[in-house]
């Protein structure tokens, strides 16, 4: 347990449907908004933040080969959504996901690590850039002005703790995170 929540892998059998009913219910997101979250957890690696029972933060991971039409290096995992609920924003939950998912990619040996965010709100590019992320490309949606920016973290070069850290301090729950 971390600060009132746990972090867990979300396994292939566990039902999409209940994947969209938590996006919907923990997050606010419609419909329209929870299918195509749902469609990019299928084929993805998925860790959610439980406390209380509940779901109250989220991240998803694509493998290259789960990726439609390509544009991703093949060494490079994408993260592509993450959600944490406000009240655990502030308890560490986002620092808590993303070293999840980088334990995830660098045990699945990935060379590196990319998000594509809104570069507004200015916090979540710092909160990348922060955590050792580097600016690698940004555009423009089609049809809109929104600015998205495109960020990297080569992997060998992230690792904030060594394995031995790991194991002592999550035990159980990193052994399960390096077996493929």
């Amino acid at each position: 347990m971390t600060r009132g929540y746990r972090i867990q892998r979300v396994q292939d059998a566990d039902p999409v449907v209940d994947l969209r009913s938590m996006l919907r219910s923990v997050f606010g997101l419609g419909r329209s908004a929870a299918e195509p979250a749902t469609r990019r957890a299928e084929g993805s690696v998925c860790f959610a933040a439980i406390a209380d029972k509940r779901m109250v933060g989220s991240v998803t991971l694509q493998p290259p080969a789960a990726r439609r039409g390509g544009g991703w290096r093949p060494a490079v995992a994408r993260l592509v959504r993450m959600d944490v609920d406000a009240e655990h924003e502030k308890l560490g939950c986002p620092q808590a996901l993303l070293d999840v998912a980088r334990i995830w990619a660098s045990a699945s040996e990935y060379d590196a690590l990319e998000v594509s965010v809104p570069a507004a709100p200015v916090g979540v590019v710092d909160f990348y850039l922060a955590n050792g992320f580097h600016i690698v490309s940004s555009s423009h949606d089609a049809g809109s002005r929104r600015l998205n920016v495109v960020l990297s973290l080569k992997l060998a070069e992230s690792r904030p703790h060594s394995d031995a850290w790991y194991s002592k301090h999550h035990g159980a729950w990193f052994a399960s995170m390096t077996r493929h």
